[in-house]
């Protein structure tokens, strides 16, 4: 799933994650780059620039209205962590 937070707020996409409980990394490129984690639909971890962790994600503002999404489902912090390429 993919799409501009002018057409789809970060808080909307964030909740039709939470309701359907799904796994994965939103990875938002935006003014500042952000990457979350989700798992059964829930924030786990995330980062801003070179920021890791829940104080990063806690930080974000989550009504972004710039900006382009992408969502990976099944895509663990692990995964992203040993150079696989998301980036769009």
């Amino acid at each position: 799933m993919e799409g501009n937070l002018q057409d789809t707020p970060l808080s909307s996409l964030l909740e039709l994650i939470h309701l359907t409980k799904q796994s994965g990394m939103v990875q938002i490129t935006a003014d500042v780059p952000l990457t979350l984690y989700v798992s059964n639909g829930e924030i786990i971890s995330g980062q801003i620039l070179d920021w890791q962790g829940l104080e990063a994600v806690q930080s974000c503002l989550l009504h972004l209205s710039t900006g382009q999404f992408r969502f990976y489902p099944n895509v663990t912090t692990i995964e992203a962590q040993s150079g696989f390429d998301l980036l769009f």
